[in-house]
């Protein structure tokens, strides 16, 4: 999710299970896609995905692929 294609790092996942990806700040300082991704003063994205998140993608995907595989 890197507008300049740099790579996330998974830090954590919480009790709701939210995943947390952070960038790296000494890559973002100098990025100059800076201010359209982050207003941190620390130079730092943080991006959180649920666990299922990727699950209802492909959920979303496949059925707008075929709507006939919907249950009605």
């Amino acid at each position: 999710m890197c507008p300049n294609n740099q790579q996330l790092t998974y830090k954590t996942t919480n009790r709701e299970g939210y995943r947390h990806y952070t960038s790296n700040p000494e890559v973002c300082k100098t990025c100059p896609f800076l201010s359209k991704c982050t207003r941190s003063k620390n130079h730092k994205k943080i991006i959180a995905r649920h666990v299922w998140e990727d699950s209802k993608e492909w959920v979303l995907r496949i059925s707008l692929e075929n709507p006939a595989r919907l249950i009605q």
